[in-house]
């Protein structure tokens, strides 16, 4: 068993192996999908039988001569001036075929033309009795039926015009037929009957510059000897040309789809920077899978042939740094001018034509022991590629838990038990100021509803004329007032309660935009489902205002006198205003000489003025208790909503700590695998260091 056989008995455990990994998590999907297509075909090329030899070489080389004496036909056009751009593949047929795959469309020079239709003549009248016959015969029945003969007869000439003209309008209408859209691929049997022979086709595609850009590939079908045993030749596009895809398309079919290639060396040329160049960089790594054949030795004088091979081998092994590699020398187009010889061959060219015979020999047997090398370079290289992705994998994977766990760190509230006292603090002193600030405003309300009464009450008892209308005030006109007074002062504790709710909103409102800066952030960190929920939950997180009662019925409750403070107010002075006024006019008419008008006027107002200071201070008071007892209400409320989010944010902060604890054991189980994985990858690269040939 050849080296070369001893690793390709193995290449089959390779693919399963690289089948196994290519599953695991350890490589990126859009890599797996990359590297599976790469296994699909070293599993097809394992499969195909053929040996695949690729001829590389330099304009005017003679490289396409070369290939015409393997396939001893002068099928490919010999120019110094024109690179194929693409690679053809030339594999055995029964008989010649091409076919040439384009990029887009064909060329119009390879799509038919239509055939044009016979030029219409003025058509002939044909009378349609037949279908006439079929309309008039019943009508004719139906009519006899109802004795109506004459009439039938006279609608046969009518019948028979229009269905002659409906024919006449059918037949001459004009049919459109779809011509077929035109496929990419065009082949050697449509272009013969285009008036195109095969070998002209060849040379169309091969050198013509225009063609050849728009071409994909182009496959030959040829039957000579040398392909008989399945050989394909692959002629790739010239190494020293300017366009730098060539050279990149030569070094992709060595890599990836040949076996070993031939390395064209022109004798009147030998091994030109350019040469020299490409094969130390681009295909250097193949280089072992190269036969070296030395073209135009016959342009060469016997005596300088054997120098000149010497020499060659010298700047090879000081350029390329290599020791064993093999090189022919050769006269291709001395093999091509005997085709048309009829007789013997000349005794001078014979050893030429004897020595390309056994090149051919001689290739078919590096070939069949170097594609094998080749699939197994294939697999190591795939295998090279897996490492590759598995490391880069891993490394990206543990970069990202760095970066995720430091924004983690740099985001989280670090002290959430002082973060929560200080919005205790934060948020109680908005409270106390909005509280504050309201309190003021009542206060300025009941001095302002105290003095406007007092001011009212004093004017009208003073501005009495006499005892009956002092009466008639107190019995009949101080209520209104006080209901007035009342409205007023229920309408503007309304007022300032409402402002003072909005107050209260504006300060969970406050709290709820700075939490959430941190609650997002911690949502842009996580990628746990929990999110929703929590989310969820605090939305539903309000404060409940309806639940506490307003300053003004506050008031009133305090001062047992029904649900406004305006009622409260004209019920708790009336009373005491009735007493006073009972009292003194019965004073008036109990005595004769009772007291004066100034008399009664002074004792109503010294004793109703009392009573408006005594409610006015209780409802001052009333207030103060009212709004300390709110405040507080609303400081517990909002501490609870405060107390709400911070354990809803800990529990967030919690499950994503729990998270990077699974996504760190997570990632060193997957370390473990893809470091055992490395290791075996790495031991099956070894094992197919070969021997090169």
């Amino acid at each position: 068993m050849t080296p070369a056989n001893k690793y390709f008995s193995k290449i089959d455990q390779h693919i399963q192996f690289l089948e196994k990994i290519l599953q695991k998590p350890g490589i990126t999907n859009s890599a797996r999908q990359e590297l599976s297509q790469q296994l699909q075909k070293i599993k097809k090329r394992c499969a195909d039988p053929n040996l695949y030899l690729a001829v590389i070489g330099e304009f005017s080389s003679g490289k396409s001569t070369f290939i015409n004496a393997l396939l001893r036909d002068d099928l490919l056009k010999t120019s110094a001036l024109v690179a194929t751009a693409i690679d053809t593949k030339i594999s055995y047929g029964t008989s010649f075929k091409v076919q040439a795959l384009f990029k887009h469309t064909r060329p119009k020079q390879f799509i038919k033309k239509p055939i044009e239709p016979p030029k219409k003549t003025t058509p002939k009248i044909k009378i349609a009795w037949f279908p006439s016959l079929i309309i008039w015969i019943p009508l004719m029945i139906w009519l006899s039926s109802i004795s109506a003969v004459f009439i039938g007869l006279l609608l046969l000439p009518i019948a028979i015009a229009i269905t002659t003209g409906i024919n006449q309008v059918l037949k001459n209408k004009p049919t459109t037929k779809n011509l077929p859209i035109p496929s990419k691929l065009v082949t050697s049997n449509e272009v013969i009957e285009m008036g195109i022979l095969p070998h002209q086709f060849v040379e169309m595609v091969t050198s013509e510059e225009e063609l050849s850009r728009a071409l994909d590939n182009v496959k030959i079908y040829h039957p000579a000897n040398f392909l008989k045993s399945g050989i394909v030749i692959i002629d790739t596009p010239g190494t020293n040309a300017e366009n730098e895809e060539h050279g990149k398309i030569t070094k992709k079919v060595i890599e990836t789809e040949a076996d070993a290639a031939v390395i064209i060396i022109p004798a009147g040329q030998p091994l030109s920077t350019t040469l020299i160049s490409f094969l130390s960089g681009p295909i250097y790594q193949f280089i072992h899978r190269c036969i070296f054949v030395v073209s135009k030795m016959d342009t060469i004088r016997e005596k300088e042939q054997a120098r000149l091979i010497k020499n060659l081998e010298k700047r090879l092994k000081e350029n390329l740094q290599i020791d064993n590699f093999l090189m022919i020398d050769a006269a291709p187009q001395i093999v091509l001018d005997m085709l048309n010889v009829t007789e013997e061959i000349a005794e001078k060219n014979r050893p030429w034509h004897d020595k390309f015979v056994d090149l051919e020999k001689r290739l078919y047997e590096y070939l069949m022991s170097c594609r094998e090398i080749a699939i197994a370079e294939s697999v190591s290289r795939l295998l090279t590629e897996v490492f590759r992705q598995s490391e880069s994998h891993l490394q990206s994977q543990q970069e990202q838990f760095r970066k995720k766990q430091e924004a983690i760190e740099r985001e989280i509230i670090r002290d959430l038990p002082s973060f929560t006292s200080e919005q205790y603090r934060e948020c109680s002193s908005m409270i106390e100021n909005a509280t504050n600030v309201t309190k003021s405003k009542v206060e300025k309300i009941l001095s302002d509803c105290q003095e406007n009464i007092e001011s009212q009450l004093r004017g009208m008892i003073f501005a009495t004329q006499n005892k009956d209308e002092l009466k008639n005030l107190l019995e009949n006109r101080i209520s209104p007032v006080f209901n007035n007074t009342r409205s007023t002062l229920d309408t503007s504790l309304i007022n300032a309660t409402t402002e003072l709710n909005t107050s209260f909103s504006q300060v969970k409102k406050h709290f709820d935009q700075k939490f959430s800066q941190q609650y997002s952030k911690l949502k842009a960190l996580s990628s746990n489902t929990h999110f929703t929920k929590i989310q969820t939950t605090l939305k539903d997180v309000q404060i409940n205002t309806s639940s506490v009662m307003s300053v003004a019925s506050e008031i009133g409750k305090e001062a047992n006198v029904g649900a406004g403070a305006g009622a409260a107010l004209g019920t708790l002075i009336l009373p005491g205003v009735g007493t006073v006024v009972g009292a003194v006019l019965g004073g008036i008419f109990g005595s004769l000489f009772g007291p004066s008008l100034s008399e009664l006027q002074n004792r109503s107002w010294n004793e109703i003025q009392p009573k408006i200071n005594d409610y006015f201070r209780a409802a001052k008071t009333t207030v103060e208790q009212s709004l300390i007892t709110y405040s507080q209400q609303m400081k517990n409320q909002l501490n609870s909503h405060i107390d709400t989010y911070v354990i809803t944010y800990q529990t967030i902060v919690n499950n994503m700590q729990q998270e990077q604890k699974e996504e760190k054991e997570r990632l060193h189980r997957l370390q473990q695998d893809i470091q055992a994985d490395l290791l075996e990858i790495n031991t099956r690269i070894k094992s197919l260091e070969i021997s090169k040939p």
